[in-house]
């Protein structure tokens, strides 16, 4: 949940720093141009609670497959345990 939070907060920053900023034709009134927000997430997790809380927050979910497979790396120590490494393996190359 902590990268969540992480999210709200630098979608929050960026909303606060986009208001400050003046555009060309009216001093006053901050920028002509809304940030939007985007979430990459793996086609395992789409329904994961993390990702409903993303769309809450204002995210554009993205789902995406692992856009490496396996099958397709060369062999060696890398390919062989990319899969044990940290929480999702080949998964985090999104």
């Amino acid at each position: 949940r902590g990268y969540v939070d992480g999210a709200a907060v630098l979608r929050h920053s960026i909303q606060i720093q986009s208001q400050r900023m003046p555009n060309a034709s009216n001093q006053d009134h901050g920028t002509i141009y809304q940030p939007k927000f985007y979430a990459i997430i793996h086609d395992d997790c789409s329904g994961h609670p993390s990702a409903t809380a993303l769309r809450n927050l204002g995210f554009i979910i993205l789902i995406r497959p692992t856009p490496v497979a396996l099958s397709e790396m060369p062999p060696g120590w890398y390919k062989d345990h990319v899969e044990t490494e940290n929480c999702c393996g080949s998964k985090e190359f999104i």
